[in-house]
């Protein structure tokens, strides 16, 4: 599928490394040995890729959370190949892949408009492998690949093992330490220090991260490119864009958004800290139409002033009824020629605005930021529809008064 017919100068790219190629282990020899991260095993970079994208069917990636409050679930990419000489029929003998169609293969999907260079829109593993066989010789090869979320949330423990106290990103590192993980690290250094604490053996990997991402108020998830990558509280503060998505085509032009209204209310937030005394903060306005109660289970990581900071700072962007955008869909058509970096560059944590207009009423138009929360890319021959799945209104940093985390006056916190 090197082009997709409504979106023309377009080129898709999809490799499979269905070769590997083993390294001997050297000691203490950059690349091949550094014992001392979390990257263990054959890299991507061992494999020999096939470029397969001529049999492209369709492509469907899916990566991020549908929900600010839930924790981020792996990525996954769908990938439908026509297959009609056996390519990739996993018992075909004389196959040129036969015996390499198995799971724990790489799977690289790459876009670019005419001149532009690549970018990647997913990275991550094959997880699962079917067959289609249809009356007169069709044929469909079907793969599902995962992130590298998929593979930490196998993994696990291996003995009770006792954290330092220290910044959250900092205890990322450490439990990536007793992680296989292939792929690079983008860490923040994070704003809140959790506790020292022995984890149990058997604890997941991903649990674990995921309670510090919670613990902190940031961000978890898997770049695009396969990137693990941990994004702190303030990213989104104040948040600077180079593009905005409108009706029109003044900038990157949407096709549909859909709005809710007091859907994602929680006018208190509860967490328990790390000696089991719970901290809350409550919005006595809305408390009583809005029953809504947030309970954050990562509050074991943290002090009591702490927990109480992170009940502020979820109340402060949950408290309150408010309509929010909750998709948007952008045809990546080629309009967008102009914005396409910036376009294809949001990840998930980014911050993006999003201007309304109405020909009646008031106020003519609405421009309000929002986090990217999940990506979902639907491609086949005929559309590449990308749709973003976006987060509560994100906080300017509104000064609170009796807030430890916005009314906080030796900070930069002031809008």
């Amino acid at each position: 599928m090197p082009e997709v017919l409504s979106n023309p100068g377009t080129q898709y790219r999809v490799r499979i490394g269905f070769d590997q190629t083993w390294e001997e282990l050297h000691l203490d020899v950059v690349g091949l040995a550094e014992l001392d991260t979390a990257v263990l095993g054959p890299s991507p970079a061992t494999y020999t890729y096939a470029d397969v994208s001529d049999d492209v069917i369709s492509v469907e990636i899916s990566r991020g959370r549908s929900r600010t409050t839930d924790p981020t679930r792996a990525g996954s990419c769908a990938l439908r190949l026509l297959d009609m000489s056996r390519a990739y029929d996993p018992e075909n003998t004389i196959g040129p892949y036969y015996g390499d169609i198995v799971k724990g293969r790489p799977v690289i999907v790459d876009f670019r408009k005419t001149h532009n260079h690549w970018h990647e829109l997913f990275s991550g593993y094959i997880e699962q492998i079917a067959y289609r066989m249809e009356h007169g010789g069709y044929q469909v090869a079907e793969f599902v690949a995962t992130d590298a979320l998929a593979s930490l949330a196998r993994q696990a423990l291996q003995a009770d093992t006792t954290y330092t106290a220290e910044v959250t990103g900092a205890r990322i590192e450490a439990i990536l330490t007793s992680a296989t993980l292939q792929g690079g690290t983008n860490i923040d250094t994070g704003t809140v220090n959790v506790v020292a604490r022995t984890e149990p053996e058997g604890a997941t990997i991903l649990d674990l991260l995921n309670n510090v991402a919670a613990a902190e108020g940031g961000e978890l998830y898997v770049a695009a490119d396969g990137t693990l990558t941990f994004r702190q509280r303030y990213s989104n503060a104040n948040p600077v864009s180079t593009f905005e998505l409108t009706p029109d085509l003044g900038s990157v032009r949407y096709s549909a958004l859909d709005l809710e209204t007091g859907a994602e209310v929680y006018p208190q937030v509860n967490v328990t800290d790390s000696t089991g005394a719970l901290q809350a903060a409550r919005n006595d306005t809305t408390y009583l139409d809005y029953t809504g109660v947030l309970t954050i289970d990562a509050g074991e990581l943290l002090s009591a002033e702490d927990a109480l900071a992170l009940a502020q700072y979820e109340l402060a962007i949950y408290g309150s009824p408010q309509t929010n955008v909750r998709t948007v869909e952008i045809p990546v058509i080629q309009e967008i020629s102009a914005h396409v970096h910036d376009l294809l560059s949001t990840d998930l944590g980014d911050a993006v605005q999003v201007e309304r207009q109405f020909t009646v009423g008031s106020p003519l138009s609405l421009t309000e930021w929002y986090g990217v929360e999940g990506i979902e890319h639907r491609i086949d021959r005929g559309r590449h529809n990308l749709t973003f799945t976006l987060g509560a209104k994100q906080s300017s940093g509104w000064m609170q008064l009796n807030s430890t985390v916005f009314g906080t006056l030796d900070q930069n916190k002031l809008a």
